[in-house]
This record gives structure tokens, sequence and C-alpha cells, in this order.
């Protein structure tokens, strides 16, 4: 790297060499701030890990079929859905206790008059429940 007159330059302390100090880098490996020669960058590091890395399969218990195979993925798809709020009755009220989707904050609910309609916290809209079951 080629040193402009006036530039401030810095000794790197992996490899003893000289380089304009605006250019050093953090190398988090050494823990030290290292020439553009001596970096070797966090991204090839990781992706390295993650190729080493596999991941090991599970294996099924004897008596697997299509059928659990199907429910797992009923199971997982009902984890997984973001827009489905997370509500518990509260005993001797008629409110019930409602997470919201978006920011995890817990909040009472009015499942009649639909109060508050957003999350009081993120402003974000409550999504329509049915709460035939909760009441």
């Amino acid at each position: 790297m080629m040193i402009k007159p006036g530039e401030v330059t810095a000794v790197c302390k992996n490899c003893g060499g000289k380089a304009p100090a605006s250019s050093f880098k953090l190398d988090y490996k050494a823990r030290l701030m290292v020439c553009p020669n001596c970096f070797s960058g966090k991204k090839n590091s990781i992706q390295k890990m993650f190729e080493k890395r596999e991941s090991p399969k599970r294996e099924k218990p004897p008596g697997w079929d299509k059928e659990d195979e199907l429910l797992e993925q009923l199971t997982r798809s009902k984890r997984a859905d973001p827009n489905r709020p997370r509500i518990e009755r509260i005993p001797g009220s008629i409110f019930v206790k409602m997470v919201c989707s978006n920011c995890n904050y817990k909040f009472k609910f009015h499942p009649l008059n639909n109060i508050p309609r957003n999350c009081p916290y993120c402003d974000k809209e409550n999504p329509k429940v049915k709460m035939r079951g909760v009441l």
C-alpha cells in the first residue's frame, strides 16, 4: 500500500510492517489492530466454520410413518406462524392476556370490544381473533 505524504503511519503489531493508520482494521481472532495485509476478515472464517459444521440428522424412532411426519409438520407450522397471537384467559375477568406478535409486549385485551385495537407498545394492529375457546 502506498503511503501519501503527511499521512499518519503506524506499525502493525502482527507483521511489523508500516501502513497508513486509517487503513488498519480490527482482527477479531488476533484481537489487534492489524494492517490490511494481515487482516483475515470475519466473513471468511465464519463461512469456513459453517462449511465444517454439518447438521446431524435426527433418527426417527421405530414405527415412524407418513402420518407422524404430517403431524410433525403441522405442529411446526403452528409454532412458526408469526401473526398468531398468544392469548391466555385471566381467571375471574372478561379480559385476556395477549402477547404482541411483533414486540412480545404483554397486555390486557378486551375480546368483545377489541380494546385496545393496537399494541400499546409498538402500535401494531392486533389481529382479529375468534374468542370461542378463550371465553
